[in-house]
């Protein structure tokens, strides 16, 4: 049982001096020992349950992003047990109502789940004001009945990767991807060509101008340090990747 006041050690968004930080317990949220930030408590699988027998209110906590057309909506339900994905169009979660409504709202062009996290990418067409405020009434209509345990295409594409590119993947797993993570994004790894790496970059960083230059230069001199001192990674806009 978890006490307000106990000290619980628990993944945080911030990544408190590069490792992973510590929380007090106050109630129902939890705050970070390193970024003093407060996140909502993510609920456990043997509390899920009986959140959604009981329909438990809805919690959310919206986190700007690195990325102005992205914003992370931190909700006291897991959206993805395990991993991640990133929808680009309503046809791609046809089977998820939860990502297929979020499409529906005006503006909206990608949806991320990872976790307790939904990043919603807009086109900047409408003000966030009104994204979030339909944006929330469909997230507290849809949550409690949501299945959060199903795999992405990518989670079933790792296990048929060649032996260099599982390589790859826990290196950026290790390294990259948590920042990346906490800012309401990630990165898909597509394929490896000799030298040359290509990727894709998901939720808040498929269209933030930070992730062609500061990130992928630490990424780059991460995998040459680490894998191969010639490789040359080419990050893929969304259109391109789709092709």
């Amino acid at each position: 049982m978890h006490l307000p006041g106990r000290r619980q050690a628990h993944a945080c968004h911030c990544l408190y001096r590069g490792r992973r930080g510590s929380y007090q317990w106050h109630s129902f949220y939890k705050t970070c020992a390193g970024c003093s930030a407060k996140f909502w408590r993510r609920t456990k699988l043997s509390e899920l349950n009986t959140a959604k027998e009981s329909k438990m209110d809805v919690k959310m906590m919206v986190q700007p992003t690195p990325n102005p057309y992205a914003k992370k909506i931190i909700v006291n339900y897991d959206v993805k047990t395990v991993g991640k994905i990133t929808f680009s169009n309503p046809e791609d979660c046809a089977h998820i109502p939860l990502a297929k409504a979020l499409f529906e709202l005006k503006s909206v062009t990608q949806v991320h789940f990872f976790e307790n996290a939904i990043t919603i990418t807009v086109d900047g067409s409408i003000s966030w004001d009104d994204v979030l405020e339909e944006g929330r009434r469909l997230i507290k209509a849809l949550l409690p009945n949501h299945e959060a345990e199903f795999l992405s295409p990518d989670e079933k594409r790792r296990t048929e990767m060649s032996p260099e590119l599982q390589q790859i993947e826990a290196i950026l797993d290790r390294t990259i991807r948590p920042a990346l993570q906490g800012d309401g994004g990630d990165l898909q790894v597509l394929s490896l060509e000799g030298n040359y790496l290509t990727i894709r970059y998901e939720g808040a960083c498929g269209t933030c101008p930070s992730s062609v230059t500061g990130t992928l230069s630490a990424m780059q001199n991460i995998l040459r340090a680490e894998f191969n001192p010639e490789i040359e990674i080419i990050p893929l806009q969304e259109e391109e990747a789709a092709n």
